[in-house]
């Protein structure tokens, strides 16, 4: 068969091997008629395993990855600490990066009341989900635990995704939220103590300045006082981090779902530590790290995208604030966000990253942004405007696309060892007392890339 091989990249885009298709991937220049033409050893096996029907050994490593590439991306975060650190003054670093980040986008830190309505909520639920997840639940004898990760992955890629009563069972088991509770209990710590505890003054007016401010769709008034009790309970539970904005729109959906906040409290901390791990540490080097990963991750698996970010001056800080910090609710309508936070519960670390490639390629211009003399301010209102009126529909099917299709998907060692490359060495500086829960993420397939075949990519 023809291959076409990318330039930037040892592996294949899905694209690149055409099935009839006479022209090919437009995002790879360069041709080869066949496997022999392709210069590079690693490269020639890769497309050998990709057209042998082989592509888990075709998957994207660290090691595979440019040094220059990894490079880049460490100095980006260390260049976003440097201008949080130069940038210190009344305000909290996070509100100043939202206020830079929002102004590139029409908005304001406060929503106005004229800015456009968001569309009516609503979490569509069929007969035939409902029996679809029912018929594979009798298969385990009723508990969700013991479904494979391919089962869970197709019920969640169906026409309506999870229905809300097993989100009720399951996502509590996945974050291990009664772990936390018990291990917490057997400290002296309950939910109501916590939320009776006392916090700094400083905490307290800015949990008050934002339960207003929380998504009113999610929040009504009614429920201001449960709100502002949950966020003060996580502050006083991790001290070190206390409140940053954007936990009262997480804590947001988990009540408007259908939690009672008691439940809440420990499904949030568990997403905020093994989800979220820094992104809202008062020295935000998770979300710094966090940025630098999907910088790499967009100009690997995006890089249509990519260049035009870099061709119309859109930076990637604009995506990855508001996605890292409130975890894509921020513009995203509820059956979006309760579909990535299914697949992020389910698979950890790689779901949140590939939810936001998917986000991106979905909902960003890229078109629009390669016209005449394009306005990144334009193009990031677009954006956000598509967001905002997104359907669930096939929404999970494009983020597990990334995950298990995209040369070879997105690991979690993959997502592991970047974390670890671009983040600072106190990264674990933000964790409570309390331990982490165990892994959920299934064992994801181990790239093929020996040291003998592998050579450095230059960019």
């Amino acid at each position: 068969s023809s291959v076409r091989r990318c330039s930037q990249f040892h592996c294949f885009h899905g694209h690149c091997l055409p099935e009839g298709k006479a022209d090919g991937c437009p995002l790879c220049p360069n041709a080869a008629e066949s496997v022999s033409d392709i210069a590079s050893g690693s490269e020639r096996l890769r497309a050998l395993f990709w057209l042998s029907g082989l592509k888990e050994f075709c998957t994207v490593t660290v090691d595979s990855l440019s040094p220059n590439l990894l490079s880049k991306g460490k100095r980006l975060a260390e260049k976003l600490a440097a201008h949080a650190e130069q940038d210190s003054s009344g305000q909290s670093r996070l509100a100043l990066l939202l206020q830079r980040s929002r102004s590139h986008q029409g908005q304001d830190l406060v929503p106005s009341e004229t800015q456009r309505p968001r569309p009516p909520i609503l979490l569509s639920e069929n007969a035939a989900t409902h029996e679809a997840w029912q018929e594979a639940l009798e298969e385990v004898h009723g508990n969700p635990m013991n479904l494979s990760g391919d089962v869970v992955d197709s019920l969640l890629a169906g026409s309506c995704g999870m229905p809300l009563k097993y989100r009720h069972r399951i996502w509590p088991q996945w974050l291990h939220a009664g772990e936390r509770r018990s291990r917490a209990e057997d400290g002296g710590l309950t939910f109501a103590g916590l939320a009776a505890d006392s916090v700094p003054e400083k905490v307290v007016c800015t949990v008050d300045a934002d339960v207003p401010r929380t998504r009113q769709d999610f929040v009504p008034e009614s429920q201001h006082e449960i709100l502002r009790a949950l966020l003060l309970a996580i502050a006083a539970r991790r001290p070190e981090v206390a409140y940053a904005q954007g936990m009262n729109q997480l804590a947001a959906v988990l009540l408007k779902l259908g939690f009672d906040e008691e439940s809440s409290c420990w499904m949030l901390e568990s997403i905020l530590e093994d989800l979220l791990p820094g992104c809202h540490h008062p020295d935000l080097h998770g979300l710094f790290r966090d940025t630098a990963v999907l910088d790499i991750l967009l100009q690997t698996f995006l890089p249509h995208h990519a260049a035009v970010f870099s061709q119309v001056d859109v930076e990637v800080l604009w995506f990855s604030v508001d996605y890292f910090i409130t975890l894509g609710v921020s513009d995203a309508p509820l059956s979006l966000v309760a579909c990535l936070w299914d697949l992020c519960f389910l698979h950890g670390a790689r779901a949140l990253f590939c939810g936001i490639l998917a986000i991106i390629e979905l909902f960003f211009p890229v078109e629009q942004g390669k016209g005449s003399d394009p306005d990144p301010e334009d193009l990031m209102r677009d954006y956000k405007t598509s967001l905002q009126e997104a359907s669930a529909d096939g929404f999970a099917a494009r983020v597990l696309n990334f995950m298990h299709e995209r040369q070879g998907g997105v690991s979690a060692e993959l997502v592991e060892g970047l974390r670890a490359s671009l983040g600072p060495s106190s990264s674990g500086s933000e964790i409570s007392s309390a331990k982490s829960s165990p892994s959920r993420s299934p064992t994801a397939k181990q790239g093929f890339c020996p040291e003998d075949l592998g050579e450095p990519m230059t960019e």
